[in-house]
């Protein structure tokens, strides 16, 4: 097996930090950006499974299910 990987990923969002943490740690909130985002790249599809656990080395686990097809 090989070595544990990390990444570290820096951006400023032009938003308070109260929503930024709602945006990512709150399912609803995953829900409405998740999506959007499928909309957006015109796929439909639907959020099946959202799991976030925010603990320092948690982990998360976003799913949806989508129609293969583009609109």
């Amino acid at each position: 097996m090989g070595a544990k990987i990390e990444a570290r990923v820096w951006h400023r969002f032009p938003a308070p930090t109260e929503a930024i943490y709602k945006a990512w740690l709150d399912p609803a909130s995953v829900r409405v950006w998740m999506g959007e985002a499928l909309r957006s790249l015109g796929l439909s599809g639907d959020i099946q499974r959202i799991e976030i656990d925010p603990r320092i080395g948690g982990r998360f686990f976003f799913s949806d299910l989508r129609n293969h097809s583009r609109h």
